[in-house]
């Protein structure tokens, strides 16, 4: 490893040359809702396709994964999958119920009537009713049947050791990997941690958690959904809310009065406190407090993965470091690949238009406000008290009243705005500005603000809007990503043994960066190309509405996961036959690898002359209800791209 980079990655265990390539597989699906499951789905139907052994036509490729970590949507299709394997199913019908179960918005449809039913909530008294609790009711009833964790342990000889939904815990703002030995020889051990070395749960409490609440805390990512709170939102009729919360150890952060209160409650910390000895040291602190229970109102929040780690690579290398220790009952791996539909493209900041200076302020409009209100009185009075009569009266009566309900409405509501802002309502609920800045410098923004202009104001709240979208969404997404894959790369010891496999490879976007990497590699066709395009560029949602399967870009993206992973891994072998190690490897070893070079090939010649034969073959093979080939229905550039290709 070039030692000048700090690495996330660092390991004191020496990796053993590579000897078996394409073996001991470990793949990594990213986060990027069904986009992502849709793309893990067609990498799997691809590894599928591939016959691993000339010799027994019945082994694939797919019988060569081990491990899967996965984040947000790839958890979808990474639970979902463990699962199948677990229950005996085949992969014709995993594939069919997941592809049709993801192919619509009938998922997000029953997300919405679960939220607005009495009953389902009933049933988990615990589980408090809102969004990502209404995804996980759904989940379990639709893709898992409400089976649990206990549910995933592979019951025959299949060749799944471990998987991994990655999630991020809002106690101490780390990954938390819900990691589940899933092979029948798996031991007990207990440095493998269900959570992170700061906050975990025992292995034999997790058995009993719904797989449905797992993806959920894998899969709610900010903004979109508020956090799942364990222990309540996980409790069921397997496992109560006070076990799971017996089953939970955290380790402090700093052992501050205010932390240990939330911890173990303010009676039990005063009576620790009571037998502490003046100085405090450290360890007495630890003897005092690391033992006591916690209380049985403490919870905390846990959203999306990829907050921390959108990839899910750093859980992978991690469970390779834990299998390269001696002792260890798992085989390092031998390939870990990264499947990913993010990018580092990003679409640049757009700066604001000016628009033009305006009197109106907030102040006016609270001044304008008062004027209405006492005009509108005077209209009143005059309609009750005055000597007029007739139609016309009462109807300027009635406009008076309605005039001065808004006008107190509005009063009101910037009242409560600017109190809210500072953090001074009386239910303690605000921004609270005061936490950052003096009252006395509070009140005088707020006076400035009260006067700028609204025109000012809204593009000065658009540029914050903006900015802060793009700084979480891509800058910080895109640094760690960054940041993830330079240090897995500059680890030497993963050399021959990682490849990347990205959504966008064969895109349109990424033609100019591609011919520069590696000039060398198979070239895909234009209709390939125009598929990689459609799914690199579809949003990231939890549904393919009307349009989206009227222009069959489910079908795109899976498309895509298929025949991208049959480009990267035949990019893969021809790298590895170039490289010295290539010369080591046994004479088998090397005719395994020519005869799936040799099917690769042949596969990516089909992919370029029509992009959907597998997704085609695989519909009708598998049953998909009302199944209909898919065919490129135009080969006219995106306009972004227009004489430019």
């Amino acid at each position: 490893m070039n030692t000048a980079t700090p690495s996330f990655f660092n390991t004191s265990a020496e990796q053993a040359p590579l000897q078996y390539p394409l073996t001991h597989i470990a793949l990594a699906f990213s986060g990027g809702g069904f986009r992502a499951s849709s793309y893990a789905l067609g990498l799997l139907a691809y590894f599928n396709e591939v016959i691993d052994s000339a010799d027994d036509s019945t082994k694939r490729l797919l019988h060569q994964i081990v491990y899967i970590s996965s984040t947000s949507g790839g958890t979808i299709t990474n639970a979902a999958f463990t699962l199948a394997v677990a229950k005996g199913e085949s992969f014709d019908q995993f594939y069919c119920r997941i592809y049709q179960q993801t192919g619509g918005v009938q998922l997000v449809n029953r997300v919405f009537e679960l939220l607005n039913t009495q009953a389902p909530w009933e049933a988990r008294k615990d589980k408090r009713r809102n969004l990502i609790n209404a995804f996980a009711l759904c989940y379990d009833e639709l893709l898992f049947n409400g089976q649990c964790v206990e549910d995933l342990k592979q019951q025959n000889a299949s060749p799944l050791e471990e998987v991994c939904f990655n999630s991020t815990e809002f106690h101490s703002g780390l990954l938390f990997r819900q990691s589940i030995k899933v092979s029948p020889k798996a031991k007990s051990d207990d440095t493998y941690l269900y959570g992170n070395f700061m906050i975990n749960i025992a292995h034999d409490a997790v058995l009993k958690l719904k797989l449905a609440d797992l993806l959920a805390a894998s899969s709610c990512f900010p903004g979109g959904f508020e956090p799942i709170v364990f222990p309540g939102d996980f409790s069921n009729d397997k496992v109560s809310k006070q076990t799971l919360l017996t089953n939970l150890h955290i380790k402090p952060q700093g052992y501050s009065l205010a932390e240990l209160n939330l911890l173990y409650g303010a009676t039990a910390v005063n009576e620790a406190k009571k037998k502490l000895n003046e100085p405090v040291s450290a360890e007495e602190l630890k003897t005092k407090f690391d033992h006591l229970p916690l209380q049985k109102e403490f919870k905390f929040g846990l959203m999306d993965g990829g907050i921390d780690d959108n990839q899910g690579l750093e859980s992978m290398i991690t469970a390779n470091q834990r299998r390269m220790k001696p002792g260890s009952e798992f085989e390092p791996f031998n390939l870990m690949l990264i499947n990913d539909v993010g990018s580092h493209f990003m679409s640049p900041y757009e700066v604001p238009n000016k628009t033009g200076s305006s009197f109106l302020t907030i102040r006016w409009l609270l001044v304008i406000g008062v004027l209405l209100c006492a005009a509108s009185m005077g209209v009143i009075a005059f309609d009750l008290f005055g000597s007029g009569q007739g139609i016309g009266y009462k109807i300027m009566g009635i406009l008076a009243g309605l005039v001065f309900t808004g006008s107190v409405l509005g009063i009101g509501a910037l009242l409560y705005a600017r109190s809210y802002i500072s953090g001074t309502t009386e239910s303690g609920a605000g921004l609270n500005l005061n936490k950052n800045f003096s009252r006395r410098i509070t009140k005088r923004m707020l006076n400035y603000f009260s006067s700028t202009p609204i025109s000012i104001l809204k593009v000065m709240l658009e540029s914050r809007a903006k900015s802060l979208m793009l700084l979480t969404g891509d800058v910080f997404m895109n640094r760690v990503r960054h940041l993830l894959y330079e240090s897995a790369y500059r680890n030497k010891q993963w050399d021959n043994r990682i490849k990347s496999n990205h959504i966008y490879d064969l895109s349109l976007t990424n033609d100019v960066f591609r011919s520069e990497f590696d000039p060398n590699a198979p070239e895909p066709s234009r209709e390939m190309q125009l598929v990689a395009e459609t799914a690199f560029q579809m949003a990231t949602t939890l549904w393919f509405d009307t349009n989206d399967q009227h222009a069959g870009k489910q079908g795109d993206v899976v498309s895509c996961g298929m025949f991208t992973t049959c480009y990267n891994l035949l990019v893969y072998i021809q790298r590895l036959k170039k490289q010295a190690v290539y010369e080591t490897f046994d004479e088998t070893v090397k005719a395994r690898l020519t005869f799936i070079e040799e099917q690769l090939n042949t596969h990516f010649n089909k992919f370029k002359k029509n992009p959907y034969w597998l997704l085609n073959e695989i519909g009708k093979r598998s049953g998909i209800k009302d199944w209909q080939d898919q065919h490129l229905t135009t080969d006219k550039l995106p306009a972004a791209f227009n004489g430019l290709r």
